[in-house]
């Protein structure tokens, strides 16, 4: 998430680099949601015991649906792949803002199934929990920290960086 904040400052080759490794990375993580559904649905099953039936396993499928659809936007939002050039010019920013938007949301989502997850009972360290719950907070308010004052960066192809441009990727 940091990573795509701080490429839209970047133009030409240089960016075209920038967002390649971040569809590396996301596609990475994407393989790694999908493993770690598999194995926990899996394990379920194996040993008999109810799918989603907690505030985390919600927030975790909410996460890994996410997860899903998060670079789906992004490959039709990346205009080296040609798909985005397919579409109505007016509207390429719009796709770009969703993809933006599921991005910060799945980020997030993914945080909150962490924070739930904390405190069950299979992996509960006491006071220790607590402190890891805090630690992931922490992180979560870095993030909206960093996403909210993300309007002050520079964003290449000569956009305003103020509330108002955020249409413009």
């Amino acid at each position: 998430a940091l990573t795509a904040i701080k490429f839209r400052s970047l133009e030409g080759p240089e960016r075209t680099t920038a967002i390649w490794k971040h569809a590396s990375l996301q596609s990475l993580g994407v393989l790694f949601a999908i493993i770690g559904f598999y194995a926990i649905y899996t394990n379920k099953s194996i040993h008999g015991k109810p799918h989603f039936t907690s505030y985390h396993s919600y927030a975790g499928l909410l996460a890994f649906v996410l997860a899903i659809v998060a670079p789906l936007g992004g490959a039709v939002s990346f205009k080296r792949l040609g798909l985005l050039t397919r579409l109505p010019q007016q509207h390429w920013a719009p796709i770009k803002y969703v993809h933006r938007k599921v991005g910060q949301v799945t980020v997030f989502v993914g945080l909150l199934a962490i924070v739930l997850a904390l405190t069950h009972k299979a992996v509960y360290l006491g006071i220790v929990s607590y402190l890891l719950q805090l630690c992931v907070l922490a992180v979560a308010a870095y993030l909206a920290h960093t996403l909210a004052n993300a309007a002050e960066i520079p964003q290449a192809h000569g956009a305003s960086s103020t509330r108002q441009s955020m249409w413009v990727y």
